[in-house]
């Protein structure tokens, strides 16, 4: 009886019902809670793994392994925290604390956090470990610690308490394994005012206006067209690309913990040599320059990267984007992908000049853009 209650409790009143809307340029969840019909929203996007494996590859190289793979526990952890607090979570009720633990990394094993595809979680400890293989920039570059940090970021949000975490992975890739904990050393402890939801979070989100004029298409679309496909691990990839849903103030966490550890440089030169990597792999070389761009324009529309325009002149290319995704954090990150996707589309290295954003009630938010062909001028240090 008792289970049959709990059972009841978790599939009736708890556990709510997720809905995607995926129109161009705007993919939204939606999370609607079974009582009270109260519905959470959140943008989605999309971007590829070897953007951030191009990252923590020259992070490598400029600081070494352990201060690198310190660096992303704690990217992780402020990533997993935030994501929790976007979802609204509260505080789990202790009797349904196990089955809630195990719903969300269900959910995280979905979106490409595949080392939680075997979960084992001991409510007296606040003690969960997870398993599996193939875990996403890890499989790559050894660097585990963003999954831990993830992992201690959702549990210590969940339970109400810190928890910590470790890595006790064994023949990369295929034996991810993490641990995470209460009683053990604190690690790092993000900044839960840093992390919260902005006021304006909706208000700049879900506030569209304005509508293509041209024929673009949707993430959905570019599945059914079969540009997107699924492996039989569950694995999403763009042509042999692999990509992933990302909680959208990911980009800019990376960004801003980049900045305060005097490692600007190093994610400037990363993301932009990553995405260089990654559009090389996807543009067709035989393609014209204007079908080139027309490919990255319609692909970040698909992304959920909001309305994307590219506008080329004989000295400079403007992107203009329209709606994206807000977060507080700022857009360097996005700034930088374009910048590399632009230099393989246009074969010929172009330095991001200008970056500028605006809240406007109608158009919610507009990011311009403006890359420079030829060597970089004085003013290519932008900050977030």
């Amino acid at each position: 009886m008792v289970k049959d209650i709990k059972s009841y409790i978790l599939n009736k009143l708890f556990f709510p019902r997720i809905v995607i809307n995926d129109e161009p340029g705007i993919m939204i969840s939606k999370t609607i809670s079974r009582y009270s019909k109260k519905v959470t929203k959140k943008r989605l996007i999309y971007d590829f793994e070897d953007i951030i494996v191009g990252l923590q590859n020259a992070t490598k190289e400029r600081i070494g392994f352990e201060r690198t793979n310190k660096l992303w526990y704690e990217i992780g952890k402020d990533v997993g925290t935030g994501h929790i607090l976007l979802s609204g979570k509260k505080e789990v009720p202790n009797f349904i604390l196990a089955q809630v633990v195990e719903f969300v990394f269900n959910v995280l094993c979905s979106s490409g956090m595949s080392a939680a595809k075997k979960i084992e979680f001991n409510r007296k400890e606040n003690k969960i470990e997870l398993a599996g293989e193939e875990n996403l920039f890890c499989r790559k570059t050894k660097i585990n610690g963003f999954h831990a940090g993830v992992v201690c970021g959702i549990l210590s949000a969940l339970v109400g308490k810190n928890t910590e975490a470790e890595t006790l992975c064994s023949k990369c890739p295929a034996g991810c394994r993490i641990v995470a904990e209460e009683n053990v050393k604190k690690k790092y402890i993000p900044r839960f005012d840093d992390l919260t939801v902005p006021k304006n979070y909706h208000q700049l989100n879900f506030r569209f206006e304005s509508k293509f004029q041209e024929k673009v298409f949707s993430f959905n679309d570019m599945i059914r067209f079969k540009k997107i496909n699924f492996d039989k691990r569950g694995f999403i990839f763009y042509k042999d690309e692999r990509i992933y849903p990302a909680y959208i103030g990911m980009s800019g966490i990376i960004a801003k913990k980049y900045v305060e550890n005097n490692l600007q440089q190093v994610l400037e030169s990363g993301i932009k040599q990553g995405a260089i990597d990654t559009a090389s792999k996807i543009i067709d070389s035989n393609l014209s320059k204007e079908n080139k761009i027309k490919l990255v324009k319609d692909l970040f529309i698909s992304f959920g990267y909001g309305r994307v325009m590219i506008i080329k002149t004989n000295r400079s290319v403007k992107v203009r984007l329209i709606q994206p995704p807000f977060n507080q954090y700022g857009y360097l990150f996005q700034a930088l992908v374009f910048n590399g996707f632009l230099t393989s589309a246009l074969c010929r290295d172009v330095y991001l000049r200008d970056l500028r954003s605006s809240q406007k009630p109608i158009l919610a938010v507009q990011m311009d853009y403006t890359f420079t062909k030829g060597r970089p001028g004085k003013d290519t240090s932008i900050s977030t």
